[in-house]
C-alpha cells in the first residue's frame, strides 16, 4: 500500500464521518454530548484513529486472502502498523489508565466494582459479535452440522472464553478465525487487568512504582507472546513521565516532533511489534498524542473524539462486516481482484458503513450496559476505556 493513499483512506473516513455528523447533529449529542469536563479528549482522538488503523489493515488482508494467500500479515510495514502498531497503542492505553489509577490510589482500588465495571464494558458486545460469529458460521455451513453436537458446543464454548483455550474452527467452516481475527488481544487485556490486584498489593507495601514496571518488563523479555507485556510496561511508564516537568512548557513542542520522528522511525525500520526496541520507541508517540500540540492537535478534532467513543465497537464489530460485505455484496473474487486505487475506495466506502453499524451498537449495547454497571441513566453515561 502506498503510504499517502493508505492516509488519505483513514482520512477519507473521518471525513465521512464530520459529513454525517453536520448532517445529524442528534448523533454528535448523543455520543459525545456527556463528555466531562475533565475527559482526555486527546485519548479518546488517539483510539479512534487506532480502531480505525486495525479495520484498514484487516481490510488489505482480507484483499490478499481473497485473492488466494493464506491469511498473513501485509508485506508493507506500513500496512502492517496499521494493525499491530495500533493495537500495542492500545495496550498502553489500558496501562496508562489503569496502572495511573492504582498508582494514584496508593495501590488500593475496590476491585470487585472495577471488575464489574471491566465485565459491563468487554463481554456484552464481545457477547454479541461472537453471536453474530455464529450466526455467519450457521448460513455458511447451510444450517447443517458438519461435525457432532458436541463438538460444536464445544468450539462454539471455546469462543466465548477470550481465547484462553484457543479460537477453533467453527462447524467445520476453514479459517473461521478469518471472520472475527482481533479476539487475541482482549486476552492480554484480561491478563493485565487481572494481575492489577497483585501489583497494587506490591504497589502498597513497597511504593515503589519502578518495582512495577520492572516486572512489566521482566515478563515482556521472557519470550513467546509475553512481548506484549513490554508494551503495559510501557504505558506504565508514561504515568509518571505524562504527570512530571519534562513535558511542561517548551519541553511540549519537544515531545510532539520526537513523536513524529519516532513514529517513521517505527514504520521505517520494523515490520512487526514483537521486539524488546519497538516498544520503547511508541513511548514518545504515546506522550506526543496525549499532550495533542502540533499535528497531534487533530486528535481533539470532534469526528476523531466521536470514533474514539465508539472504537470498541469499530474494533470487534469490523472484521464479521468485512466478511459479510465482501461475501454477499462484492463477491470474493471481484475484492481479490481489486487494483490499487478502486481498492482504496472500496475500504473508505466500507469503512463509513462499518461507522454506522458501530454507532448503533455503542448506542444499542455498550452505552446501556456502562450504565447500568454505575447505576445512572443510559442517556447520560460515556464510554470509558
Amino acid at each position: 500500500m502506498n503510504v499517502l493513499l493508505g492516509m488519505a483512506v483513514l482520512a477519507a473516513v473521518v471525513l465521512g464521518v464530520a459529513l454525517a455528523l453536520r448532517a445529524f447533529p442528534a448523533l454528535e449529542r448523543a455520543v459525545l454530548g456527556d463528555d466531562a469536563p475533565g475527559r482526555f479528549q486527546t485519548m479518546d482522538g488517539l483510539r479512534g484513529l487506532l480502531a480505525l488503523a486495525v479495520f484498514v489493515h484487516h481490510s488489505i488482508i482480507e484483499q490478499a486472502y481473497c485473492a488466494g494467500s493464506p491469511w498473513a500479515a501485509p508485506a508493507g510495514h506500513f500496512e502492517n502498523f496499521l494493525g499491530r502498531g495500533a493495537v500495542a497503542l492500545f495496550f498502553m492505553v489500558s496501562a496508562y489508565l489503569f496502572w495511573g489509577r492504582l498508582h494514584r490510589a496508593g495501590g488500593r482500588l475496590s476491585w470487585v466494582p472495577f471488575f464489574v465495571e471491566r465485565f459491563r464494558r468487554i463481554v456484552p458486545l464481545y457477547a454479541v459479535t461472537t453471536a453474530s460469529l455464529l450466526f455467519i458460521v450457521g448460513v455458511e455451513s447451510g444450517w447443517t452440522l458438519r461435525v457432532p453436537a458436541v463438538d460444536l458446543l464445544q468450539e462454539a464454548s471455546r469462543w466465548f472464553l477470550f481465547g484462553f483455550l484457543g479460537f477453533p474452527d467453527i462447524n467445520g467452516i476453514p479459517d473461521t478465525v478469518t471472520r472475527l481475527s482481533v479476539l487475541w488481544s482482549l486476552r492480554f487485556e484480561w491478563l493485565f487487568y487481572f494481575s492489577l490486584p497483585v501489583l497494587g498489593m506490591i504497589h502498597a507495601r513497597l511504593r515503589r512504582p519502578w518495582v512495577i514496571y520492572t516486572i512489566f518488563v521482566a515478563i515482556g523479555l521472557s519470550g513467546g507472546g509475553k512481548v506484549m507485556f513490554l508494551y503495559f510496561a510501557a504505558g506504565c511508564l508514561c504515568v509518571p513521565i505524562l504527570a512530571g516537568p519534562a513535558v511542561g512548557g517548551r519541553f511540549q513542542a519537544l515531545w510532539a516532533w520526537a513523536g513524529v520522528a519516532c513514529l517513521i522511525a517505527f514504520i521505517w525500520r520494523f515490520h512487526g511489534i514483537e521486539g524488546r526496541v519497538q516498544p520503547w520507541l511508541l513511548i514518545p508517540v504515546f506522550v506526543a498524542a496525549l499532550l495533542g500540540r502540533g499535528p497531534w492537535s487533530v486528535l481533539r478534532w470532534p469526528p476523531l473524539r466521536y470514533l474514539g467513543h465508539i472504537s470498541y465497537s469499530v474494533y470487534l464489530i469490523h472484521n464479521p462486516l468485512l466478511h459479510v460485505f465482501i461475501n454477499a455484496g462484492i463477491g470474493r473474487a471481484n475484492y481479490g481482484d481489486l487494483n490499487q486505487l478502486p481498492l482504496y475506495g472500496v475500504i473508505a466506502l466500507m469503512g463509513c458503513a462499518v461507522m454506522g453499524v458501530a454507532t448503533v451498537t455503542y448506542l444499542l449495547v455498550e452505552r446501556p450496559c456502562l450504565a447500568s454497571a454505575r447505576g445512572v441513566d443510559p442517556s447520560a453515561v460515556s464510554a470509558t476505556s
